[in-house]
């Protein structure tokens, strides 16, 4: 009996199967990393510093367009214009291929800037009320041609335009931006003839002039301004007061290598015609029947444009400016 029980036991054991040896479980093994290619860290142009004080760039009250420059401008004859322009109106004469264009301060007042395209030249005439400066800027920068609007800013109480591409501040009466992407880049000014609205019936009859049909409700028969040219007070901030004339003076202001000089408007009207020298340049200077100021550099062999503005507005822009009274 004990020997078949030692048979049994070992028919068991033979049967039951040897269990493996566990196999070692290795840890999944990552890819190999693919090797990045170096990627060029983003170039971030940094805008330019500003060119004047921030502090100094206040808010004139209207909001950014709340003075509506004129995008889209419309015109009338000389003779359709009587009805709401008075003889006795200023404004900008624009000549560019032989298109005459008349744009009055009694509307340029209200809106300050007109985009426009003179003669297949786009434009940008500007206005500031508030220093009678009355520029007209070639309006294509690097081939693009870009459109301004009023920012609701002053800078030493000067018009503060943007431009609708890069929204860069632009100084009007300098003619250059001072903050924002494009500041430093200057705007080429274009002739343009401060004249009366009698002169441009008998000198340009057929001018188009600027209509009041402008898309918006203004009295552009009455003037906002009315008392303010007739008196010596500035409503906003300048850095610099020269007492040399009167701060409402009309002046006709040019730069000639960067040396700015203003000449007494009707002084310089009233002569007619004027040599002088101004930063080594000589310049022969006339006044035409539209009251056009022409100044040719007769050392550089060039034409030289102005402006007309308020003496407070140039002086303060240009300390170092130098001025003929006749």
């Amino acid at each position: 009996m004990h020997k078949w029980l030692l048979l049994l036991v070992a028919f068991l054991v033979a049967c039951t199967p040897v269990a493996e040896e566990p196999k070692a479980i290795l840890p999944e093994q990552p890819e190999e990393p693919v090797a990045e290619q170096a990627q060029e860290p983003e170039k971030t142009v940094k805008e330019p510093e500003p060119l004047v004080p921030l502090s100094e760039i206040v808010s004139g009250g209207p909001p950014k367009d709340g003075i509506p420059s004129i995008d889209d401008p419309k015109f009338v004859s000389v003779e359709e214009a009587k009805e709401f322009v008075n003889d006795n109106t200023l404004g900008l004469l624009v000549e560019v291929e032989g298109d005459q264009r008349y744009y009055p301060f009694n509307i340029l007042t209200w809106h300050e800037i007109v985009n426009d395209v003179v003669g297949n030249k786009p434009l940008a005439i500007t206005f500031c009320p508030l220093c009678a400066s009355a520029l007209v800027f070639e309006r294509t920068l690097d081939g693009q041609v870009v459109e301004f609007g009023t920012s609701g800013k002053l800078y030493q109480s000067n018009l503060v335009m943007y431009d609708r591409m890069t929204d860069s501040l632009w100084s009007q009466v300098e003619g250059r931006a001072i903050v924002g992407p494009l500041a430093g880049t200057k705007l080429t000014l274009y002739p343009a003839s401060n004249i009366l609205f009698s002169r441009v019936q008998d000198k340009a009859p057929n001018a188009k002039v600027l209509s009041k049909d402008t898309g918006y409700v203004r009295d552009y028969e009455n003037n906002p301004y009315v008392d303010y040219e007739s008196s010596d007070y500035i409503l906003f901030p300048i850095k610099n007061k020269d007492a040399r004339l009167p701060a409402k003076t009309h002046v006709w202001t040019i730069s000639v290598d960067g040396l700015m000089k203003a000449y007494v408007f009707d002084a310089l009207v009233e002569k007619g015609q004027l040599q002088d020298v101004v930063n080594g340049h000589e310049l022969e200077i006339s006044v035409d029947e539209q009251h056009n100021i022409l100044i040719q550099d007769k050392t550089a062999n060039k034409k030289i444009n102005g402006f007309r503005a308020f003496w407070f507005s140039a002086a303060t822009h240009n300390p170092n400016i130098e001025l003929w009274t006749g």
